[in-house]
């Protein structure tokens, strides 16, 4: 009775253990009771009622009665106790089988409550936060599985079990009507919000449309100034950074936030933007074309007339009195001068053309340094010609082929050969400096020095600037990784003496190889010796040549080295001859038999012998990166094969003749097996993020710094010029265009000047911008105004490239219906660049 009464009172954790002890005490009970029992009915045997029966049996015979009762109790006790304790199993039972369900209740019940809690908080106006969102689904996904498992159990439950399941059920029901409200408040939110950005979206959309189409039609008129089509250059350039921005607000809000009402209107605005994508990019490619005609025709004419103003008798250049003439003494020379000074010139040029000019030329002003690197004329050979030393034709002596390729300065008018019919031109060779006279085309067309931009350099390391090209000259200025310098000569080649070795054998252990006799400085590791001896059969060395007071150094074995000391001989008074030696193996000295007294021969003279004096490597074989077999110590002897030959593969270096971009120092640089320095290109490659900017200057401490947006590492930019150091912050900075989208600014090339300082931009390699080309990285480049050579548009007819869908699958029936049917316009294809031809057309 005391078990059962204590077991209502328990909680879930201690009621098993409780009931297993309450069982146990029953079956003790139990027991107790059946013996009970078993002795009551022995008794009654024992005290039947007989005749003459004595009070005192009656008397025993009513106990025992009243014994019968409380067994009876007992027995109607314990059977109470069964009937409770099988509750309580099955109360047990059904717990552990709900156990899990339960447990995934309780949790999914807490995190309900804390959603709740939590969305009374929320911002107004705003979604829910990102981790609020993910918790709704998880929660989503534990109530749908608890009730999941619920209703099949139901299925099958009974009693008290169903019970339970029941309660849980209603449990499930309350918690699942909150998570409810919180996702129609978290839907709500999420409407308004996606409400609000299709608007910005469609608004930013319709100011580029907008934009694109002023540019379009002004781009269709036959007649523009140049300064106009600078301006609608910039213009198309401020038409795709809208768009670019209209692409940013889309990609941004892409996604499974997006509230499914405002979806198809997103469809519509990611079609829109990329059609207009495509109208942007076609209008700012005309209007880049004719700008870059007219200011490349203007540029031209300028500098033609600049050069042949400054040209003086013999076909000497004299930049410095034109530089004066046109600055009036100045340091630079102004925009105003630039223009008058051309307007006088036959023909003379428009102003507007002029200024476009001027801005081409020196888009940071025009001081004497500028101006003299601006009139120089630089050409590449296009074909093989002769550089012959005076222009008559038949007389000529020839100095030397020029090869495809090599860039070469012209420092003279071309004339005309009229007897051969040549148009020849006097050059100046970069790779070495010298003058002479070159066929610049034939009277049939054919040509062979082609215009070219001036060569300049960038380094990829830190280097240094020598007065001289030797290297023991004193150094006047230091490069770092970054840095662009002109080229004014060179490279001048110059390969380092290689290693020499000679095959053949080690005299001790028979070491077989390649030894190396002299190094790449000029040092001699081993060298041929004409008094070396190799022993033809073991015998002594001793100390003194008499033997009869000698005593033994030690054994000589047979094929060792000997190095003859004294070249006067000893003959002992036992016969034979003996002489001075020292042993190659390990340098000890002392006297040893050559004849013995009966005329056998001990040791003879070794031709093609090489001792060495320092540590020497024996190699496998010929080649620089051949394996050493073995290291002869100093003294050791090795036994020639042939004649000594030079190790292929030797170093070479490259010694350039540079004047720096920045502060117009010249010099002498060097570049070796790094690869120090490079040639620049105007393609660069991004390495590391980079904010592209509006202006130069990128101190936002004196002025707001305006960013466009970030090249990202794996980008590809087209510079206008050669980097500028910013001297309010140190950094080099470059005007440039993103290939990606057209979109121009200011890049920082490296961060400040010093130790360390780090690069993040960089010139890329040939391969580089032809792997860029090929995978459809580089577009065509809309050039910058006021900038140096900008880039050319490509011709038209390569590969488009084919650009995913990006909108949700119930927009995909169009593309379906309309794929495969034939067009019946001109234009661009996907797999086709621009052609006349019908063909199967697809989005």
């Amino acid at each position: 009775k005391e078990a059962g009464a204590d077991l209502p009172i328990l909680d879930a954790g201690s009621l098993d253990e409780a009931l297993e002890r309450a069982l146990a005490t029953e079956l003790e009970a139990q027991n107790a009771v059946t013996a009970a029992r078993r002795e009551l009915q022995q008794r009654q045997q024992e005290l039947r009622p007989h005749e003459g029966t004595s009070p005192d049996a009656l008397k025993n015979n009513s106990e025992l009665l009243r014994t019968k009762v409380r067994v009876q109790y007992m027995e109607a006790e314990l059977n109470k106790f069964r009937k409770a304790a099988k509750g309580f199993e099955e109360r047990i039972k059904v717990g552990k089988s709900l156990t899990i369900t339960s447990l995934l209740l309780q949790e999914a019940e807490g995190e309900v409550e804390r959603l709740s809690e939590a969305a009374v908080s929320w911002p107004e106006g705003e979604r829910p936060p990102d981790d609020a969102q993910s918790t709704i689904v998880s929660v989503q996904q534990k109530l749908t599985m608890t009730t999941t498992q619920v209703e099949m159990k139901l299925q099958t439950a009974q009693g008290l079990e169903l019970k339970e399941l029941r309660g849980l059920f209603g449990r499930l029901q309350k918690a699942q009507s909150k998570l409810d409200a919180v996702k129609e408040s978290a839907r709500t939110r999420s409407k308004t919000v996606s409400g609000q950005f299709v608007r910005a979206a469609s608004e930013a959309i319709r100011k580029a449309e907008s934009k694109v189409a002023t540019v379009s039609a002004e781009a269709a008129k036959r007649e523009l100034t140049a300064e106009r089509l600078e301006e609608l250059t910039k213009e198309a350039r401020s038409g795709l950074a809208l768009v670019v921005a209209a692409s940013q607000i889309l990609a941004k809000e892409q996604g499974p936030s997006l509230a499914l009402e405002s979806k198809v209107e997103f469809a519509r605005l990611q079609l829109r933007c990329k059609a207009l994508e495509r109208r942007g990019k076609a209008a700012a490619d005309k209007v880049s074309t004719r700008f870059e005609a007219v200011a490349s025709e203007a540029q031209h004419a300028a500098l033609d007339a600049l050069r042949l103003s400054a040209r003086q008798e013999g076909d000497r250049f004299d930049v410095d009195s034109l530089f004066n003439q046109l600055s009036g003494g100045a340091a630079e020379v102004s925009e105003e001068q630039f223009c008058d000074f051309v307007a006088q010139t036959e023909p003379p040029m428009p102003t507007d053309r002029a200024r476009v000019a001027y801005r081409r030329i020196a888009p940071h002003g025009l001081p004497l340094r500028t101006f003299v690197a601006a009139l120089a004329s630089f050409l590449r050979v296009a074909r093989e010609v002769a550089l012959t030393e005076d222009f008559e034709g038949k007389s000529v002596g020839k100095l030397r082929k020029l090869a495809v390729g090599e860039v070469v300065e012209a420092i003279g008018n071309p004339k005309e050969d009229e007897s051969l019919g040549l148009s020849r031109l006097r050059v100046r060779l970069l790779r070495d400096g010298a003058v002479g006279w070159a066929t610049a085309r034939s009277k049939a067309g054919a040509v062979y020095l082609e215009r070219a931009p001036k060569p300049y350099l960038w380094c990829a390391q830190a280097s240094s600037l020598r007065e001289m090209m030797e290297d023991a000259s004193r150094v006047t200025a230091q490069l770092i990784p970054g840095d662009v310098v002109e080229l004014m000569e060179g490279p001048h080649e110059e390969r380092l003496g290689s290693d020499q070795r000679v095959r053949g054998a080690a005299v001790f252990e028979e070491a077989v190889g390649w030894l190396q006799v002299s190094g790449r400085n000029g040092g001699v590791l081993a060298e041929i010796k004409e008094n070396v001896y190799k022993c033809g059969e073991a015998i002594a060395m001793t100390d003194v040549a008499d033997f009869s007071s000698c005593t033994m150094v030690r054994r000589i074995e047979a094929g060792e080295a000997l190095e003859l000391l004294q070249e006067e001989e000893v003959a002992p008074s036992e016969g034979g001859s003996r002489r001075k030696f020292r042993a190659c193996q390990d340098g000890r000295e002392g006297w040893v038999t050559v004849q013995g007294s009966q005329g056998k021969v001990y040791v003879r003279p070794a031709s093609r012998h090489y001792i060495c004096s320092q540590a020497t490597p024996v190699h496998m074989g010929l080649g620089a990166d051949a394996p050493v077999v073995r290291v002869l110590m100093p003294g050791e002897a090795f036994a020639a094969f042939e004649e000594p030959k030079e190790v292929s593969g030797g170093e070479s270096f490259k010694r350039y003749k540079v004047r720096s971009t920045k502060d117009g120092a010249e010099g002498w640089m060097t570049s070796g097996l790094q690869n120090e320095i490079q040639p620049w290109t105007t393609t660069y490659k991004v390495l590391r993020s980079s904010p592209l900017t509006t202006a130069f200057a990128a101190n936002e401490a004196a002025e707001p710094v305006e960013v466009v947006r970030l090249i990202e590492p794996g980008e590809f930019v087209e510079v206008a010029e050669q980097p500028s150091e910013d001297h309010s912050t140190g950094q080099l900075r470059v005007r440039c265009i993103a290939l990606r989208d057209q979109v121009a600014g200011w890049a920082t090339v490296r961060e400040a000047a010093g130790a360390g300082s780090v690069v993040l931009l960089q010139p890329a390699a040939p391969e580089e911008a032809r792997a860029a080309a090929a995978s459809g990285d580089i577009a065509p480049t809309t050039p910058i105004a006021g900038g140096g050579a900008a880039p050319s548009t490509p011709p038209a007819g390569g590969k488009a490239t084919k650009r995913p869908w990006e909108v949700k699958e119930e927009l995909d029936e169009d593309a379906q219906r309309w794929k495969g049917q034939k067009g019946k316009g001109k234009g661009k294809g996907m797999d086709k660049g621009k052609g006349k031809a019908k063909g199967k057309g697809k989005w």
